[in-house]
């Protein structure tokens, strides 16, 4: 049994919406619900959260495994990263609920310093885990067939947005908000 992409999209209160090319950085952060500058530093949330943060990196590793053996393209911005990405936070929200999976895919990619396309590709995905996590209809599914499924129909993205730039690494600051060099 299978719930398709769009099944899962209008049973949760708040869907994913992919950013549209060319949108301002920060309205396509706003989409995806992703803040810079809240809880997103990786090492003070996992001081806060050793337990959490431990079984994570292990549930991240576990992921890695699946994804080498099942998918055999894009290890950097493809299938094979959108699928990570989305069966990751799948796992993560199934144990420790939406909020702390949040945390922690927000956390880890406010470390990463690729491109904003990049970063807007993985945000999207760990939403996608997250939202099929949290549909009841999928629980009693294989998480990896699930996600193997959306990523066939099309539902994960696997390619990132060249369109959004990194801002000048002098402008750190917008308003009174820091952005690391980029936004």
């Amino acid at each position: 049994m299978h719930v398709a992409y769009e099944e899962v999209m209008t049973t949760n209160a708040k869907s994913v919406r992919r950013p549209t090319p060319n949108l301002p950085v920060k309205d396509a952060y706003g989409r995806l619900d992703f803040k810079v500058d809240v809880n997103c530093n990786l090492e003070e949330l996992r001081a806060r959260c050793r337990d959490e943060a431990n079984r994570v990196d292990e549930l991240a590793k576990q992921v890695e495994q699946v994804a080498e053996r099942l998918v055999r393209y894009g290890n950097h911005n493809g299938q094979r990263q959108a699928f990570t990405h989305a069966l990751w936070m799948y796992r993560v929200t199934r144990e420790f609920g939406p909020d702390v999976a949040k945390s922690f895919g927000d956390a880890y990619e406010m470390r990463a310093m690729g491109p904003v396309g990049e970063r807007l590709m993985n945000l999207f995905n760990n939403g996608v885990g997250r939202v099929m996590a949290k549909d009841a209809t999928n629980h009693g599914l294989s998480d990896i067939n699930l996600i193997l499924n959306s990523l066939q129909e099309g539902a994960l993205q696997t390619w990132a947005d060249p369109s959004y730039a990194l801002i000048p690494s002098d402008k750190t600051t917008v308003g009174a908000r820091k952005y690391h060099g980029f936004l």
